[in-house]
């Protein structure tokens, strides 16, 4: 099945993503794993995914391209 977000909804997300503070999210995710006990958390790993995404998403903005998304 495929799934897409249009120009606008990758405009609208890329500017949501530019708000939230890594700072605070860093602190969130931190949180999260503390409440759970897990042992598991590897911050350094979802903090560069977040990072990626966040340049993905500008880059698609910028340029003004949809994104198309498949799950298999």
């Amino acid at each position: 099945m495929v799934r897409y977000f249009t120009v606008n909804e990758v405009y609208e997300i890329a500017e949501v993503l530019s708000h939230i503070c890594f700072n605070e999210l860093q602190q969130r995710l931190n949180q999260l794993y503390v409440d759970r006990e897990s042992k598991t958390y590897m911050e350094p790993h979802y903090l560069h995914l977040y990072n990626q995404l966040c340049q993905f998403f500008n880059k698609a903005a910028q340029e003004g391209d949809m994104i198309l998304l498949s799950f298999d």
